[in-house]
């Protein structure tokens, strides 16, 4: 295994998705070096064929695994994790690997330990919902707890625009609404775009809904994998980096805003 201790750990996703598992990562590591990568020439992954997106996500892994010698990798994203992660596993047996997946398993957990009443509402891409492991998983705790699936690849189109992103959540939202049940006490963000637009899904399931999202557990599963990181001090600023052409750079630009929503969120 080569040596790649303070190198940076890459954290990627096909845009700005991946910034919410960052957020959680940056919590126990503050001092770690990271390098951002937002797959935005292909975005979003959601509308592709699973075929497509692994041969993109292995094409984008071992770019960047030889540009940079990480010492973890982070597929911050859920369509990614699902199409290609146990490909980009065999491909670099030597990295940790990191993927993220919705948090089903411990949204029923967390309704049954609390004896909560009502419904988990699980958000995601269509790839996402549609992968045979996410349908093992439903189909583990459909009988547990009532769950209904809402595909809702629109919403990552706008989280990208950056551009009046709650209301035009809120009410694309409001359109996909009259298709469900309703009654919902969870709502697990099974995209890791979803976590920027918490405030527009409160307003329109519930100012009492709670949340459960993956973040977290990456965060915590890659400091379990590299300990080292939470005891590093240098305070090395994040690179941001997409696959866009962009002469005006303006992809950093909207990473700060999207971590700036994030940390805003005060209901967390």
């Amino acid at each position: 295994m080569q040596n790649t201790d303070g190198n940076p750990v890459l954290v990627l996703d096909s845009g700005l998705g991946g910034l919410s598992v960052l957020r959680h990562i940056q919590h126990y590591a503050p001092g770690a070096g990271c390098v951002y990568y937002g797959d935005t020439a292909f975005a979003p992954y959601g509308s592709k064929t699973t075929e497509e997106i692994r041969n993109r996500v292995l094409s984008i892994s071992e770019r960047l695994v030889k540009a940079y010698r990480p010492r973890a990798l982070v597929w911050a994203c859920n369509t990614a994790t699902s199409a290609a992660i146990q490909e980009v596993r065999r491909e670099f047996p030597d990295i940790p690997v990191i993927g993220t997946e919705p948090a089903l398993k411990p949204a029923v957990e967390q309704m049954c330990m609390q004896h909560m009443k009502g419904r988990i509402l699980v958000m995601a891409t269509p790839v996402t919902l549609r992968e045979t492991k996410f349908q093992n998983l439903l189909r583990q705790y459909e009988k547990t707890a009532p769950i209904d699936l809402l595909p809702a690849p629109e919403l990552v189109r706008i989280i990208e625009s950056c551009r009046d992103i709650q209301r035009r959540a809120e009410e694309y939202l409001l359109t996909l609404k009259p298709s469900l049940k309703g009654g919902y006490s969870l709502v697990v963000l099974g995209c890791t775009h979803f976590p920027v637009v918490k405030e527009a899904i409160r307003n329109v399931f519930g100012r009492d809904v709670r949340f459960c999202d993956g973040g977290d557990g990456v965060a915590r599963r890659l400091i379990q994998l590299v300990p080292d990181l939470t005891r590093e001090q240098k305070q090395e600023p994040i690179q941001f980096l997409c696959s866009s052409s962009d002469p005006e750079n303006h992809f950093p630009e909207k990473c700060r805003m999207i971590l700036e929503l994030l940390a805003g969120d005060k209901n967390e």
